[in-house]
């Protein structure tokens, strides 16, 4: 990551890429890895923002060398195609077999589109090149791009015959009747080189004007589009009415509801499940609110109501079972009991089935079945709240029953 790019809060380092346009999301306007999800500014597609999405560095392949984001991921790669157009930086891209790195190619046959960058022997300094697919005679003039030369043609031969008469005298002729002939012709011939040269540099003259009235169109059109963008987001200003250190300490659904009524349509919240059950009371509690980037605000401060606000609270912890329900039925219910114990479990109920008479078949403190929150079928690990009624009904003698 640049500087100037974010880096993540919740997941560091990791570059997040629309699954639409590929375009790199760490780099739009408010954007950040915490909200669980995010809306690309460029497409308006909305991605998923979680450690499942997370795509380990060893499944990417191919990188721009321009911008260096991954190409494998934006729309539409095949990386059996020779040339490819980085979505993200617009770098025009080539490589000849699909196990190669792709290059950059700064310029392109005005003719036949081929890459002249990777032709033998091409340098982009000189004036002139040929094209070594088409044959083309390309030039170019300081940092423009390539452009066709037209060729000139001339035909100087001339047509000189000699022969004698009879009474040998000799006579000589030739295509112009005379040395001032052929002067006038050569001056005409080069007074419209003369011209051709004139018009060839008005040409340019006159393309380069052109491409500096696009560029400040282009600059008006920007200058346009920011103000008109400018101009809605004022339009969008809510003021949020309550100061962040009021909102620590309450409900999450009593702040999601406050928001709602002040005008914010972009609520996210991001639940943080690490309360023992001691401190159940705290559940549910605000600890943080994030409007965008901003976690310090006050009641009379304004934000876009599209601005993303986050809501983080806290919840029980959860636990993992440390055996299945299969595990544990016939076992003995005082090893059961330990292992839930030892996983964290505090809530444990024991139910006895007085059903033993002799104890040939079974034995005595032998588990018949495991329930965590009416839950009679679960696997090995599985997770549940601290709080979760854990029941193990286990089997004994019916003489332990009291009368």
């Amino acid at each position: 990551m640049d500087d100037d790019v974010y880096n993540g809060d919740s997941f560091e380092g990791i570059a997040w890429y629309c699954d639409s346009c590929g375009a790199l999301l760490n780099r739009q306007c408010g954007f950040s890895d915490s909200y669980g999800s995010w809306t690309c500014t460029e497409c308006g597609h909305h991605n998923r923002i979680s450690e499942d999405d997370i795509v380990s560095e060893e499944q990417i392949e191919f990188s721009c060398p321009n911008c260096g984001v991954a190409l494998d991921f934006q729309p539409g790669f095949n990386k059996y195609d020779d040339d490819w157009e980085c979505s993200s930086c617009g770098a025009h891209l080539h490589h000849s077999y699909s196990d190669d790195e792709y290059t950059i190619i700064k310029h392109i046959c005005p003719r036949c589109d081929a890459p002249l960058d990777i032709q033998w022997g091409f340098n982009e300094d000189d004036e002139n090149w040929e094209c070594t697919e088409c044959g083309a005679h390309l030039y170019h003039d300081y940092y423009d791009e390539y452009e066709e030369r037209e060729e000139e043609s001339s035909n100087n031969s001339g047509n000189l015959f000699e022969y004698s008469d009879s009474e040998n005298q000799h006579y000589s002729y030739s295509n112009t009747s005379s040395d001032s002939a052929r002067t006038r012709n050569n001056e005409s011939h080069n007074w419209g080189s003369h011209v051709y040269s004139d018009n060839k540099v008005k040409q340019k003259t006159e393309k380069k004007a052109n491409r500096k009235l696009r560029f400040l169109g282009i600059l008006f059109l920007i200058a346009a589009a920011l103000i008109g963008i400018g101009y809605y987001e004022i339009k969008l200003l809510t003021p949020v009415g309550f100061s962040s250190t009021e909102l620590r300490g309450e409900s999450y659904e009593e702040v999601i509801s406050a928001f709602e009524k002040e005008g914010f349509s972009n609520i996210l919240t991001n639940e943080i499940a690490d309360l023992s059950l001691k401190d159940i009371a705290e559940e549910n509690k605000v600890d943080t609110v994030k409007i965008g980037i901003f976690d310090k605000f006050t009641s009379i401060s304004k934000y876009p109501s599209n601005f993303p606000v986050l809501i983080t609270y806290h919840t029980l912890e959860k636990y993992s079972v440390p055996m299945s329900s299969k595990e544990a039925k016939g076992a003995n219910y005082q090893d059961v009991m330990g292992k839930f114990e030892e996983a964290g479990f505090e809530n444990i109920t024991l139910e006895v089935e007085y059903d033993i008479i002799t104890g040939w078949i079974t034995d005595d403190g032998k588990v018949k079945s495991v329930t965590v929150n009416d839950d009679g079928k679960f696997a090995s690990g599985k997770e549940y709240r601290a709080d979760a009624e854990v029941v193990i009904t286990y089997h004994t003698y019916r003489s332990n029953k009291s009368k």
